[in-house]
């Protein structure tokens, strides 16, 4: 059987449309956390990114969701022959997600091994916030950090420096798995800076980072939700134990 589903043409509409779903779980428990809260509770990434849309004021959030909405119209429109041709296999999407449970679970253990394996900040909500949180940080950190850094970082260094392809890709994973570290010491729920956290934290950022290169967009955020869930529900199963 053909395992290359992850980086085939049709690779990014595979990733869409396996991140898509969880993208309509996030959102509608947003609505049911931030219903009547005294303040919006989301992920850092995803506020990140809807800050691009305040100059529309009132309409930031009607404008970021006509955005997604074209943005994956000219995704689906781009690709539309795989549909209509049936070469979308559903038994791909599973295997993509059972290589992600396998990945979220060799990176739970990678990690552990240094002793840190919290690569999210903690934030000590309830179970149903903390998985949502997990949710957006697997979809919208690796939006911003390896679908977008590392394709806008590696056509900078190949197309205007003119390093060579793989070595531009290298320096742009490594970039980005530095961003995404210094990520999670910023704003007023950041961490507090520890040069062991953020040294786990890079290697997160690399690991993930040469997955999406590796495996694709879809893989790489079921992946890092995988282990945000599995964070969130080892201290669980010790206390019930």
């Amino acid at each position: 059987m053909n395992l290359n589903y992850s980086r085939s043409s049709s690779s990014i509409l595979y990733g869409i449309t396996l991140v898509f779903p969880l993208m309509i779980v996030y959102e509608l428990l947003g609505i049911y956390i931030n219903w009547n809260a005294p303040y919006e509770l989301r992920n850092g990434a995803d506020a990140l990114i809807r800050e691009f849309f305040l100059v529309f004021g009132q309409y930031s959030q009607i404008a970021y969701g006509i955005a997604l909405f074209v943005l994956l119209s000219i995704i689906a429109i781009k690709y539309r022959h795989l549909l209509t041709n049936g070469q979308m296999k559903i038994h791909y999407l599973m295997l993509m997600i059972a290589e992600s449970i396998l990945w979220g679970f060799f990176l739970f253990v990678l990690l552990s091994r240094t002793g840190q394996w919290m690569m999210a900040i903690p934030f000590g909500g309830r179970i149903v916030e903390e998985l949502y949180l997990s949710i957006g940080a697997g979809i919208y950190e690796e939006l911003l950090f390896r679908l977008t850094l590392i394709f806008v970082l590696t056509l900078i260094f190949h197309k205007i420096l003119r390093l060579p392809t793989h070595l531009s890709g290298f320096i742009a994973v490594l970039f980005s798995a530095i961003l995404f570290a210094m990520f999670h010491y910023i704003g007023t729920f950041g961490d507090v800076f520890r040069w062991n956290t953020f040294i786990v934290r890079i290697v997160a950022g690399l690991f993930l980072g040469l997955l999406f290169i590796f495996r694709g967009f879809g893989i790489t955020a079921y992946t890092h939700i995988i282990y945000d869930v599995i964070v969130v529900c080892y201290p669980l199963y010790f206390a019930r134990n």
